[in-house]
């Protein structure tokens, strides 16, 4: 799961943001969870009266897996109590957009949170990513997903044991390969708006990429495959450096080893032991598996109970699962000891 988020500046209005959120036009769905675009553009009209400089934060949580209903709500309860915002009162919207060779990922959810609260907080926006990414790593924890690698997991960890999260700490650590090496995007995105110009999408090229990996009984099957995405591979200027290239063109479009997710030294020395007549049969890990859809973690549960109250449901139970130092009143405020 990759949470992300940005304060919008009361002054800018909603309607460009509410455009895309509400009629973004790419996707197969738009579905309003909670809230309406109503309640965003008057959140912008009371923060500019205010004076405000924020008026919401905009978060977008994209699961690798597709979530249930109330998984969702867990992960946005987690958000509300981990920077300070009232999750009965955000906007909750839901789109559904198909990703190549991804049926079991095709829905992403954007949130919006007021930046200022009933009571005059603000919400608390210090160190907001590696605290969204402590949030990533709890869901897929909590919800059974494989464990991605974002570019704070050692603060994340280190995070989560400091709060007594011990067994959720060990498990990312556990499932994390190459823990302390930088993560590396696959490409820029000036690399991708160069691709986009010569009508290449880079990230629906990675994606096809990754299939050709998994898929592949060895090395040599996985080069000849790129033919049929219309790319291959060439020497690069650096040492042990490949890039893929545009056939058409013959334009660069992105380092070889990232776009296959390798690491640098293991793709050249397959490469370059290919080229000699070597070849290298691949063996896949578990977590590389493809999942089927009777593997997911259950249907969406849509019950009539209304989402305000499912919303404070999950918080409760959020906070007291990892809270135990606050006091909950079920009709009041959150009481610190």
């Amino acid at each position: 799961m990759i949470i992300s988020s940005e304060p919008l500046i009361a002054s800018r209005g909603g309607g460009e943001t509410c455009d895309h959120v509400f009629r973004g036009s790419g996707n197969e769905s738009i579905d309003v969870i909670q809230g309406s675009e109503f309640d965003v553009m008057q959140t912008f009209d009371e923060a500019r009266d205010n004076h405000d400089k924020y008026a919401v934060c905009h978060f977008k949580i994209n699961p690798k897996r597709n979530i249930t209903h109330e998984q969702m709500l867990q992960s946005v309860s987690m958000l509300a109590v981990e920077f300070g915002f009232e999750p009965d009162t955000c906007t909750i919207v839901r789109h559904r957009k198909v990703k190549a060779g991804e049926p079991d990922a095709d829905e992403h959810y954007h949130l919006y949170a007021s930046w200022r609260n009933s009571n005059g907080k603000c919400l608390d926006s210090s160190y907001m990513r590696v605290r969204q990414e402590k949030i990533s790593r709890t869901s897929e924890f909590l919800f059974g997903h494989d464990i991605v690698k974002g570019r704070h997991q050692v603060a994340v960890i280190r995070q989560l044991r400091d709060e007594g999260k011990a067994d959720i700490a060990d498990h990312i650590e556990a499932h994390t390969p190459d823990l302390y090496e930088p993560v590396q995007s696959a490409f820029t995105a000036i690399q991708h708006q160069s691709a986009l110009r010569q009508g290449v999408n880079l990230g629906k090229l990675r994606r096809s990429i990754r299939d050709l990996r998994i898929t592949s009984e060895s090395f040599s099957k996985m080069v000849e495959g790129l033919s049929s995405l219309g790319v291959s591979i060439q020497k690069g200027e650096k040492a042990n450096t490949y890039i893929i290239v545009n056939n058409k063109n013959n334009k660069f479009l992105g380092s070889a080893n990232r776009l296959f997710e390798m690491k640098k030294g293991e793709f050249a020395n397959q490469y370059e032991a290919l080229q000699q007549g070597k070849d290298t049969s691949f063996a896949l890990s578990e977590d590389e598996r493809p999942v089927k859809a009777s593997e997911m973690s259950g249907d969406e549960d849509f019950s009539p109970v209304t989402p305000a109250i499912r919303l404070r449901q999950c918080r409760l139970w959020l906070i007291r699962a990892f809270h135990p130092e606050v006091e909950l009143l079920t009709s009041g405020p959150i009481i610190l000891r």
